[in-house]
């Protein structure tokens, strides 16, 4: 128990159970937002660096189109 830092539970209650599911839950939901918004903010940064052929083969019609409407 010691090598895997595991403890004995004191209170095994279903209360308990559903108040440590959502805390591991909030935790969860915390980290993948994070990990969201900096994985978006390197592909915009990423996206940036491309030329403008790439950009356009990527955006496909949608220069075209929002051009047309503008």
């Amino acid at each position: 128990m010691r090598d895997l830092n595991l403890q004995l539970l004191t209170d095994i209650s279903i209360e308990a159970y559903y108040e440590q599911s959502q805390i591991s839950r909030t935790r969860q939901r915390k980290s993948l937002w994070r990990k969201s918004v900096i994985i978006g903010l390197v592909e915009m940064g990423l996206f940036s660096l491309k030329s403008e052929v790439q950009k356009s083969q990527w955006l496909g019609d949608y220069t075209r189109l929002a051009a047309r409407k503008g």
